[in-house]
């Protein structure tokens, strides 16, 4: 995972921000993390998290929503907070299905 993290106050949240966001069936990692303090000491907190490849995108959404919620419960000083789903496909995997390319909605 990349993780960018502007100072000592944001440094030391951190953790807690990657746990709230990883513990949990909604997201299969973290690929990126962006974490900042603001004024006042609330943080902005931007990610892009990893979702299975056959996963709609209504789920994704709520998912989105669950998370931010279990953030939020977690670290009460994020003030905002932007994360992003990326579907994931292992590189190692020989030969990809469409899937991996082609997003299917049934929305």
């Amino acid at each position: 995972m990349d993780a960018l993290v502007s100072d000592d106050a944001a440094h030391a949240e951190a953790p807690r921000v990657i746990e709230a966001i990883e513990n949990g069936p909604e997201v299969q990692k973290l690929l990126r993390l962006t974490v900042t303090t603001l004024e006042g000491g609330r943080l902005l907190v931007a990610g892009e998290a990893a979702v299975p490849l056959d996963k709609p995108l209504s789920s994704i959404a709520r998912d989105i929503d669950v998370v931010e919620g279990r953030l939020r419960q977690a670290v009460p000083s994020v003030a905002e907070m932007f994360l992003t789903a990326r579907v994931y496909l292992d590189p190692d995997t020989a030969e990809p299905p469409t899937e991996a390319f082609v997003v299917r909605s049934s929305d």
